[in-house]
């Protein structure tokens, strides 16, 4: 649906449905075959894509031109069917590709931050209130513990005593929005782009790495009052394989491009050698991020096994979006027919 009001306005709205049958998907097979993968046609991906574009032609003049315009999009993919288990990916299985879930789903253990999410966890003769309590970071622990080296985190175990493994998070965001801005002065030309992302989660797995190392700055604790010194026990706990600990928001707010371009026209130019105009630019990309994600960049993915890392957000080291400044100098000549 397209739309012009006003005679400063346009809005656009557009839905798409995509739906992919036997997608070739590199799935788990019994080691009685002598191999451990197969590729096969193991699935259907359904994804829905919502995009909504307002234009504004805020100002129009002989001397300065104003336009500006909002794009909002919401984009979902969804495995439909897979026609067998579920199954994990990508580095000791932080993805995993399950029936009715997100493609990008995270699946990890997770810890107890209410009592009766434990309550399957008490010896016999002991009471969940006495047993357990929460510490001053929201986490189930032992309460004779708590304030001791021996204080650690809780995972939560199943009704058969095996540590859960559920859904801890996902990539795909709630919304993004793109925000342009073309000004045209006289001469010069000034344009920018922002991007926004609300929600959606990174592995950071890198933040990890650097805990199980001794060289994360989480492990600091100087500074910090008496009661809230947590030991390397308690962090080492935290640092299990594949958990909840390491999933964080990846929202952010980005300057993804500014430039300011001048333009020397051919009245400037007195017909040198037919040019019709050159304009110079000072290009910058990637110059701002505000985020609270604490690695280098929440978009930063790592590639493997053939996935895309712009899905599949796992940053082990992965190479974030690097600020580049750059300039150019385009040049038009006069067009003459024959």
């Amino acid at each position: 649906m397209d739309a012009q009001f006003l005679n400063r306005f346009n809005l656009s709205f557009n839905y798409a449905r995509s739906v992919n049958t036997d997608q070739i998907l590199e799935v788990p097979v019994s080691a009685v075959t002598g191999y451990v993968t197969q590729w096969q046609n193991a699935g259907r991906l359904s994804g829905n894509v919502w995009e909504l574009t307002l234009g504004a032609n805020i100002i129009r003049s002989n001397v300065i031109n104003w336009d500006v315009n909002l794009l909002f999009d919401r984009i979902t993919q969804t495995v439909d069917q897979l026609n067998r288990e579920g199954y994990a990916i990508v580095s000791g299985g932080i993805f995993r590709i399950e029936e009715g879930e997100d493609f990008g789903t995270l699946y990890g253990r997770k810890w107890a931050r209410t009592l009766e999410q434990v309550a399957n966890q008490v010896p016999d003769g002991n009471t969940l209130e006495e047993y357990y309590t929460i510490n001053n970071q929201g986490y189930v622990v032992r309460s004779e513990t708590i304030g001791t080296s021996e204080e650690e985190p809780i995972q939560i175990k199943d009704e058969e005593g095996n540590f859960l493994e559920a859904k801890i998070g996902s990539v795909i965001p709630d919304f993004n929005l793109n925000f342009t801005s073309n000004l045209s002065w006289k001469n010069l030309d000034a344009y920018f782009l922002l991007s926004y992302q609300q929600g959606g989660q990174t592995y950071n797995h890198m933040r990890r790495y650097m805990m199980v190392n001794g060289v994360s700055a989480t492990l600091d604790q100087f500074g910090r009052p008496q009661n809230e010194i947590k030991s390397q026990r308690y962090y080492n706990r935290l640092t299990t394989w594949n958990n909840e600990y390491f999933v964080e928001d990846a929202t952010f707010l980005k300057l993804r491009e500014i430039s300011i371009g001048y333009n020397i026209r051919r009245d400037q130019l007195n017909n040198f050698i037919g040019l019709e105009n050159v304009k110079i630019s000072l290009i910058g990309r990637n110059l701002f991020s505000l985020t609270r994600y604490s690695g280098f960049d929440p978009e930063a993915g790592q590639s493997e096994g053939g996935l895309d890392s712009n899905v599949l957000k796992f940053d082990l080291s992965s190479y974030p979006n690097y600020a580049t400044v750059s300039g150019s100098i385009q040049v038009t000549f006069q067009h003459h027919s024959l």
